[in-house]
């Protein structure tokens, strides 16, 4: 059975949950505890030598950075739903949109996530703040003006809209955040 290494609060683990719940590929989740360092772990760091999440195990073979997993469950269960439907330029699309996504949204609402959870209050930088709400909305709109029905990149979901859904899912506890703490 697959392993599947995960944290709590990675959009990155949480992707690949997404496509393994998706495609219905049975595995086994082992959720690390960055506070315990369980990600900095001998037995972990022999699996992922980043000491990030997420990795996974699939009989023996080991692999981390969730763009490359999901690729890979895709041609490793092609039977499965298709993370990466259509022919060659939908695919192109679908992987341009997930580089997009983790090139320009994930490291504004990193830097906005990093003001908020990783300093005090007293500390936080509130024209950053300001700048990076702004900074994750423009970003958001460029997405939701590609939006024609349900999906990022055609009819059906692809691993542009799993890269996307945890992105869309923290911007509202990032945004209540500053309003009860600022």
């Amino acid at each position: 059975m697959l392993q599947f290494y995960s944290g709590s609060g990675s959009p990155y683990a949480w992707r690949v949950a997404l496509a393994l719940e998706f495609k219905k590929i049975p595995y086994k989740l082992h959720m690390l505890s960055f506070s315990n360092g369980d990600h900095q772990s001998e037995s972990y760091l022999a699996i992922n030598p980043r000491g990030k999440v997420p990795a996974i195990v699939d009989d023996g073979f080991a692999l981390y950075e969730s763009a490359a997993i999901l690729e890979y469950l895709d041609e490793r269960y092609p039977d499965a739903p298709k993370l990466f439907p259509g022919d060659a330029k939908q695919r192109a699309l679908i992987r341009r949109t997930c580089l997009e996504i983790d090139s320009y949204l994930a490291p504004e609402i990193h830097e906005v996530a990093k003001q908020l959870w990783m300093r005090p209050k007293e500390e936080w930088d509130h024209d950053a703040l300001r700048n990076g709400h702004g900074s994750v909305f423009r970003v958001l709109d460029g997405f939701a003006e590609r939006l024609r029905g349900d999906h990022l990149c055609g009819d059906a979901r692809s691993a542009a809209d799993l890269t996307l859904y945890p992105y869309v899912m923290i911007v509202p506890v990032v945004i209540q955040r500053v309003k009860v703490k600022c």
